[in-house]
């Protein structure tokens, strides 16, 4: 499907890596946190919502604004009219103010906001308020102000808003703030619904097994590198699939023209020729499976437009909010059998999880969100739960794609640190194989400083798509427009993609950190000011990158960009993703109308067609601003007029800026 394009708007060295804690424990030369501005909640409110005093003749009894920002084309700046959604599936929004004046909605909230029409039952609000409360009534007062971001890069705090639902009874304006609670722990609630490394849980006896750990334990436990095998393998064994995908270190390799060096000697030395066999020497015995559970990941942070995992689906920057939810992964730490040595060697385990309703993520979210519970926080019900969470999508998973990928990250096997992907194969019997990283160019065949063809894309596809005035960019790679993607990708602390020449203007510094903190090298190295690992396996807990935690309770880490240093970024990873969760378990379900490619041509008989000049044209429409209120409003009418069907789904989110989002 082709989509519209819509309309609206050096880093030093760590520490020496084997005799140490981890390096990102400490990560790249700290700079103090930056302070950061903080908004009022009516600034930094992005949605209002307000029940019609009769519903129309359609049934929808909702006006929902929402704040619209910059055009990306510039020549539509202005319009009172802003074409959303994909060609098949369009959807107009109406300037707030206008509507406002020609009396189709009681009140606006006022300049940058644009109306749709919906349908919403008045408990969706209420539980929104409901969240808020359940949140402080097991957490205790909110505490703090929330943390606002542009792609992962928190630029500002804002005050925590109230939902007056008196108001909307009223019939006035309900002001929706993003987030309705910041916990008063807030590293502790990411450790119970995001992060999970307790060792109560990657420790767990009935539901992990480690053999080199004293005591009880369950091969057969759901938690097990060899529960997932067997789900991902469609057998009963797993250990057939388990082999031959560790030989594949053992040879050479050319993946879309990517050369990957073996490391048989390594693989076999510190990993399989010391792995217990089963009876007749052969097949490994997953039993004895080295490799320690160092954390299970909650990423509803990753939801996608469409159901098979692809997404976002809307171009510009406006678009509708995710409809999938997320991803599970389990990260594991490889051992040395012989030994016992935890190995700089991580293991991740990436799940598409099979849900793509509003209502279904909706209680996906929740439902992890109620672990964040210090009353019961890793008790054996708490991890009752969490298994239940866990096997609903890991035994979905068998002899499916749900298996998005298998990851490795590792410097045990070559003195470099080295990542790979793998997807999983069922057009026969089960197998992984070598896939190309995403979002990341090839290292061998592209330099990371100065490539012609990287700086070609950053400035032909990521660079059109940032948001006006800010860093939001939502793209993708579409046929690599002459990139060829990395098989394996070698990482540092010090690795980032770069141009040939700098300084560069603050657009072109802003484009390439957004495209370099995609890459597994950018993103695991200066951009973020991390060495090797964000989820480093060889502690008890894992240790976390600052990128992750911010480096306190309620901070954030600051890093230089290594383009240049006077640039700063601000990373607190776990907060953006815990704010996530709770949009995601507050999200409020309504109706929308879905017109169909033709409501389109009802535009264009009335006026122009705001839609950029770039986007398709299959209907060789007159394109342009809508800037005549008579000529909006009838276009606001024929929308009303429309029989169209309804579509569920989630009104807080359904108009927002698209972002790209990869680790």
């Amino acid at each position: 499907m082709r989509a519209l394009l819509l309309t609206a708007a050096l880093v030093g060295a760590c520490g020496a890596p084997d005799d140490r804690q981890p390096c990102d424990a400490i990560g790249a030369p700290m700079l103090p946190p930056e302070p950061l501005p903080t908004l009022g909640a009516s600034d930094a409110a992005d949605l209002y919502i307000q029940r019609l005093p009769e519903p129309t003749t359609t049934g929808l009894d909702v006006a929902i604004h929402y704040r619209v920002g910059p055009m990306l084309d510039p020549a539509l700046e202005g319009s009172l009219v802003v074409v959303v959604g994909e060609q098949e599936s369009p959807l107009a929004l109406f300037e707030s103010d206008m509507l406002a004046r020609a009396g189709r909605i009681p009140e606006s909230p006022g300049p940058g906001f644009h109306t749709l029409l919906a349908s919403l039952e008045p408990m969706e609000l209420e539980r929104v308020a409901n969240l808020g409360d359940s949140l402080e009534q097991r957490l205790g007062p909110s505490e703090g102000p929330s943390s606002r971001f542009e792609g992962r890069s928190m630029v500002a705090h804002a005050e925590v808003g109230d939902l007056d639902l008196a108001d909307g009874e009223a019939g006035g304006l309900v002001m929706v703030p993003g987030v309705v609670y910041v916990p008063p722990a807030l590293d502790v609630s990411h450790g119970r619904a995001l992060m999970i490394t307790h060792p109560a849980v990657v420790q767990d006896p009935t539901r992990t097994a480690d053999p080199c750990r004293p005591g009880p334990g369950n091969p057969d436990g759901a938690w097990t590198f060899k529960h997932l095998m067997k789900g991902v393998s469609g057998d009963a064994k797993g250990g057939d699939m388990t082999k031959p995908w560790l030989e594949q270190w053992s040879k050479d390799w050319m993946l879309d023209g990517d050369d990957i060096p073996e490391r048989k000697a390594q693989m076999h030395g510190r990993v399989l020729d010391a792995w217990p066999r089963k009876s007749g020497g052969v097949e490994l015995d997953l039993d004895q499976a080295p490799l320690r559970l160092a954390a299970i990941v909650n990423r509803v942070d990753l939801g996608t437009i469409a159901e098979d995992g692809s997404g976002p689906g809307y171009g510009g920057t406006i678009a509708a909010g995710a409809t999938t939810a997320g991803e599970l992964r389990f990260v594991f730490g490889v051992q040395d059998p012989a030994t016992c040595e935890m190995l700089p060697f991580s293991v991740i385990f990436e799940y598409r999880v099979p849900i793509s309703d509003c209502e279904g993520t909706r209680a996906w979210a929740k439902a992890w969100l109620d672990l964040d519970d210090p009353s019961a926080a890793f008790s054996e019900q708490w991890r009752e739960q969490l298994e239940i969470l866990t096997e609903s999508v890991v035994a979905s998973s068998a002899g499916t794609p749900s298996l998005l990928h298998l990851r490795t990250n590792e410097d045990a096997l070559a003195p470099d640190q080295e990542m790979r992907s793998f997807e999983l194969v069922t057009n026969g019997p089960n197998v992984l194989a070598r896939e190309p990283l995403d979002m990341t160019p090839s290292d061998s065949l592209h330099d990371t400083i100065g490539d012609a063809d990287v700086a070609n894309f950053v400035d032909v596809i990521v660079k059109p798509t940032l948001s006006v005035g800010g860093c939001r960019a939502a793209f993708s790679l579409p046929g690599w427009i002459g990139l060829h993607p990395g098989g394996n990708v070698f990482v540092s602390e010090t690795s980032f993609w770069g141009p040939a020449t700098l300084p560069v203007g603050p657009a072109e510094l802003c484009a390439w950190h957004r495209f370099s903190l995609e890459t597994c090298n950018g993103c695991h190295g200066a951009d973020t000011g991390t060495s090797r690992f964000h989820v480093d396996p060889r502690t008890m807990p894992a240790t976390l990158s600052r990128f992750l935690t911010g480096g306190a309770p309620h901070s954030h880490s600051t890093v230089a960009d290594p383009r240049d240093p006077t640039r700063h970024w601000s990373f607190a990873e776990l907060t953006r993703r815990y704010q996530a969760l709770q949009l995601a378990a507050g999200r409020m379900c309504g109706g929308v109308p879905q017109p169909g490619a033709g409501f389109l041509n009802a535009i264009a008989a009335l006026g122009p067609v705001p839609v950029s000049s770039s986007g398709p044209n299959p209907g060789e429409w007159e394109l342009g601003p809508v800037h005549d209120e008579d000529t909006a409003l009838a276009m606001f009418d024929a929308f009303l007029d429309l029989d169209a069907p309804m579509q569920i789904v989630s009104l807080r989110d359904f108009v927002r800026e698209a972002e790209t989002f990869v680790h």
